[in-house]
């Protein structure tokens, strides 16, 4: 067979195999590519974006108003990205990819905020049993909230809190026994509702910081409980003005429970603003027992150190604190003119 014979027959070869061949397998590797599904359109922009907001979000020095940005923004980014790339593949399912997209990425988003949320405290617990990621949540929570409050009052609230612990029958909060480590508690039976209990013992923790008495004044065997009950007598108070409601305190006695009434009555007097800076200024000018004329029992002790604080915000220049005063003394907690 001459050469030109045999040229002839892979010509006629080579056309066949062409002209059998589907159009898309004709293509250069140019339109192959774009053919693969491979296209960089404005679904890998979103994602894109979503991975950079995500970056942000963790590396920046952020407040809450930042990383909620970046959650809307991170949120709006990937649900475009998740959600386009199947509806392309599947356009008439679009309803129903939708359905199960939006949650699915609102949870995860949920969950990476809460993450990288800048808390007011930092909590640490003991392994209790009873502490599940739920319940550390909402005692999360409630700590953030009360904490920006207690700042707003006045105090210097430091980030890292004593150790939270569960305890049967009440709430406790103080130094361990023979330990300079402070422990704080909440009521097992409490634990499905925290938030008062959080806020009672985290509220003695913050004004135990500020209240101090010196523990070599002689023999005085009832410094510690004549502290305790008002270190709680604050620490209850702001409890209730920050939930604006009074209710049951938790170390329960004639004269604590006339105190804290009390409190409510000089609250609705002046205002809440100005009673919880007055019930501040007194923290800040505390006295031992002993070292102020009238210091016989527990409520002259307790009502001259409220009467100082309530003086630096007394309208009242003539007799700044008079009316208080007043009050105190028809309520039977302060009694003037007396002496050891």
């Amino acid at each position: 067979m001459s050469n030109s014979h045999q040229r002839k027959k892979l010509f006629k070869l080579g056309k066949k195999v062409v002209q059998e061949t589907p159009p898309e397998h004709k293509s250069n590797s140019s339109t192959n590519f774009a053919s693969s599904g491979f296209r960089v359109d404005g679904s890998w922009g979103s994602f894109a974006g979503g991975v950079v907001v995500t970056i942000a979000a963790l590396l920046i020095t952020k407040t809450p108003l930042d990383v909620f940005a970046c959650l809307v923004l991170m949120y709006f980014c990937f649900l475009y990205a998740v959600f386009s790339f199947p509806a392309r593949k599947f356009p008439k399912r679009s309803v129903s990819i939708s359905f199960f997209a939006i949650p699915a990425v609102l949870i995860i988003v949920g969950a990476f905020g809460w993450w990288v949320w800048p808390h007011e405290v930092a909590l640490t617990y003991t392994n209790a049993p009873e502490f599940n990621l739920f319940r550390k949540s909402r005692i999360q929570v409630a700590a953030d909230s009360y904490s920006r409050f207690l700042k707003g009052v006045g105090f210097n609230v430091p980030m890292a809190a004593p150790v939270l612990g569960v305890s049967s029958g009440r709430v406790q909060a103080g130094l361990l026994p023979g330990l300079d480590t402070f422990r704080m508690t909440i009521a097992r039976e409490d634990l499905d509702h925290p938030d008062n209990d959080l806020m009672a013992t985290y509220g003695f923790y913050i004004v135990s910081r500020e209240i101090h008495e010196s523990s070599s004044a002689g023999n005085d065997p009832d410094r510690k409980e004549r502290i305790s009950d008002a270190i709680w007598l604050f620490a209850n108070y702001y409890r209730c003005s920050f939930n604006g409601k009074l209710t049951d305190y938790y170390r329960s006695s004639p004269s604590i429970e006339k105190w804290n009434n009390a409190l409510w009555e000089l609250r609705a007097k002046y205002g809440a603003e100005a009673m919880d800076k007055a019930m501040f200024y007194a923290t800040q000018q505390w006295k031992p027992f002993g070292s102020i004329e009238g210091d016989v029992n527990f409520d002259n002790y307790f009502s001259l150190r409220i009467l100082a604080g309530i003086k630096d915000l007394d309208n009242n220049a003539e007799d700044p604190g008079k009316d208080a005063q007043s009050f105190l003394e028809q309520e039977g907690l302060y009694t003037t003119n007396v002496r050891k």
